[in-house]
C-alpha cells in the first residue's frame, strides 16, 4: 500500500518552528510530495522535463516497451495525454526490449523521445497530445540500425534550428571497440547530412577503452556541445557545431578523471562545467573551467569525494548561484537528494546536513534525474520496487515553501502535546475542532511511520505511546497543504 513520504530533515530540528528555507516534499503535489505511476509490468523513468505549462514529462520503459508519461502540474497523470497520461510504444518492428533515456519539448509543444535498444537507436516525435507526429520519420517514428554497431540514445537536444542531435555509442569496425557518438536528424528525422558527412560523427576521445556516454550539455552560445562519459575512468570534451573535437578545450579536445565514474553533466550560467557520478561508493563530483581544466576552487584540486557513506549520484543540476543539486541514492533501499555549496561542500541550508533521503516504502529506490523549476522546485524521476515485488514509475518534488509552525495552523492556532513527556497516552489538544480532515502521524529519528491515524471534527486526538521505547519522537499534523510538527518525548 502506498504511504506518504515524509520530512526526514525535521528529525535533527529541535525548535518549534521549522526552518522555512529547507527542503521537502511538497504537499501541493500529489497531496504528499511525490506521485507514482503503477503501470503494468516494471516501470522506470529515466528521464524528465518540465514543459512550458508546468507539466512533467517522464520517460522510461514499462515492461519491453518504450515508456511517456505526462503529468499535470498538481502530480496527476494527465488524462489528455496518450492513454490515460501515458504512451507506451516501440521504437520500431524489434524483438529486444525498448527503453527511452532521454527527452525535450520542442518551442511548438512537441515531445521527442530518444532511446532504442541493445541494438538500434531510435527516436519519436509526439504531438502534444501524445498522438504520433505524422511528419516525422515513418508514423512519428525513426530507428536507426546497423547490425552490432548502433545502440540505444542516451541523451537529446533540440538545436535552435529544429534540428535534432542525439548521443549514443558506436561499434567500431575491427576492434568492436564502442566510441562515442553524435547523430543528427533534420527536422523531418531524416538523417542530416551536413553534419560529419552523413549525419553521424564518431570520436574516439579515450582510444582502445570501451566509452560509455552519459549525457550531453550545449553552451550559451556558439553551438558547442559538451560530452561526459566514462572509460576507465571519466571523461568531458567538448564538440563543436561540425561534430569535431573542440581542440582548444582541455587536452588535445578532452579531460580526463584522474578517479570516479561520471553519470551526469550540467553547465553553469558561468560556463563552468560540473560533472556527478561515483567513486566506489561515494559522491563524485568535478568541475572544470570552460577551458576544460579543473577549477581549484571547487573542493580539493576540482574534485569533491565524499566520505559520508553508500551515497550515489545519477543526476546533477547547477543553480544560477552556482550551488548544485545531486540525485541518486543513498545504501540500498533509500533515494537522495543533495545540495552542494559553490565550493563543493555540503549545503546546510538545503537541510541540516545538505543531503535528503527517504523512502517511498519499497525496498530498492532510486532517483535517475533532476530538473529545476523557475520557482525553485527541485523535480526528480526515478522508481521504487513496490510492495509486490515490481518497479513503479516515481516521481518526487521538493520546495522550500509552505512550511509552517504549530501558531500558524489557521484552524488550531495553539495545539500541543500533553503530557509531554508521555509514557502511556500523549493527547492533542487543538484550541478548535477542524472541518477538514487532519492526519497524525508519529516518526522515529530515523523518519520511519510508528502510527498513522486521521481525525476529523476532533478537539482531542489520543496517541498511544506505551509500546514504545524511551526517547525523542515527532509528530506531525496535516491538514490538506499545511502542517505542523512537535517533538514528543516519551519517558517511562
Amino acid at each position: 500500500m502506498k504511504q506518504s513520504l515524509f520530512i526526514l530533515f525535521l528529525l535533527s530540528c529541535l525548535s518549534k518552528q521549522v526552518n522555512a528555507q529547507f527542503f521537502h516534499p511538497d504537499p501541493t503535489f500529489d497531496t504528499d510530495g511525490y506521485a507514482v505511476a503503477a503501470f503494468p509490468g516494471n516501470d522506470r523513468a529515466n528521464n524528465l522535463v518540465v514543459d512550458a505549462s508546468g507539466r512533467i514529462v517522464s520517460v522510461g520503459f514499462s515492461g519491453d516497451y518504450c515508456l511517456v508519461a505526462r503529468h499535470l502540474a498538481n502530480g496527476a497523470l494527465d488524462n489528455s495525454f496518450g492513454t490515460n497520461g501515458q504512451v507506451v510504444t516501440e521504437f520500431g518492428n524489434t524483438i529486444f526490449g525498448d527503453v527511452a533515456n532521454a527527452v525535450a519539448v520542442q518551442p511548438d509543444g512537441k515531445i521527442v523521445v530518444a532511446g532504442g535498444t541493445a541494438l538500434d537507436l531510435g527516436v519519436l516525435r509526439l504531438m502534444p497530445d501524445g498522438s504520433f507526429d505524422p511528419g516525422f520519420g515513418a508514423g512519428g517514428k525513426v530507428l536507426l540500425n546497423n547490425v552490432g554497431t548502433y545502440t540505444a540514445a542516451i541523451d537529446v537536444a533540440i538545436l535552435p534550428d529544429h534540428k535534432i542531435l542525439m548521443l549514443s555509442t558506436i561499434a567500431t569496425s575491427g576492434t568492436n571497440t564502442r566510441v562515442t557518438a553524435l547523430f543528427r536528424l533534420s527536422e523531418n528525422g531524416s538523417l542530416d547530412t551536413g553534419f560529419s558527412g552523413d549525419g553521424v560523427a564518431e570520436l574516439d576521445i579515450v582510444p582502445n577503452q570501451n566509452e560509455n556516454v552519459v549525457g550531453l550539455a550545449a553552451e550559451a552560445s556558439g553551438g558547442k556541445f559538451v560530452v561526459a562519459g566514462n572509460g576507465t575512468t571519466g571523461f568531458v570534451c567538448r564538440i563543436l557545431p561540425d561534430g569535431s573535437l573542440d581542440f582548444a578545450f582541455g587536452t588535445a579536445g578532452k579531460t580526463i578523471l584522474p578517479q570516479g565514474q561520471i553519470r551526469g553533466v550540467s553547465l553553469g550560467i558561468d560556463g563552468k562545467i560540473v560533472v556527478a557520478g561515483r567513486n566506489g561508493n561515494n559522491i563524485m563530483m568535478a568541475r572544470l573551467l570552460s577551458n576544460g581544466f579543473f577549477d581549484t576552487s571547487f573542493g580539493a584540486a576540482g574534485m569533491v569525494i565524499t566520505n559520508t557513506g553508500y551515497r550515489v549520484a545519477n543526476d546533477l543540476i547547477v543553480q544560477n548561484d552556482g550551488k548544485i543539486i545531486i540525485t541518486g541514492y543513498q545504501g540500498s533501499f533509500y533515494f537522495l537528494v543533495a545540495r552542494f555549496n559553490v565550493n563543493g561542500a555540503a549545503d546546510p541550508t538545503f537541510t541540516d546536513t545538505g543531503y535528503f533521503a527517504g523512502q517511498f516504502n519499497g525496498i530498492d529506490e532510486e532517483l535517475h534525474k533532476v530538473v529545476l523549476q523557475a520557482n525553485g522546485n527541485i523535480v526528480c524521476a526515478g522508481y521504487y520496487d513496490n510492495d509486490f515485488g515490481q518497479e513503479d514509475l516515481v516521481l518526487l518534488r521538493l520546495t522550500s515553501v509552505n512550511i509552517v509552525g504549530t501558531t500558524d495552523l489557521p484552524w488550531a492556532k495553539n495545539w500541543s502535546l500533553q503530557p509531554n513527556p508521555a509514557h502511556g497516552i500523549a493527547t492533542i489538544h487543538f484550541q478548535t475542532a477542524s472541518s477538514q480532515q487532519v492526519i497524525i502521524r508519529l516518526l522515529d529519528t530515523s523518519g520511519r511511520i510508528l502510527r498513522q491515524q486521521d481525525a476529523e471534527g476532533q478537539q482531542q486526538i489520543p496517541l498511544d505511546c506505551s509500546n514504545l521505547p524511551n526517547g525523542l519522537y515527532w509528530v506531525q499534523v496535516q491538514s490538506g497543504v499545511e502542517s505542523g510538527v512537535q517533538k514528543l518525548i516519551i519517558q517511562h
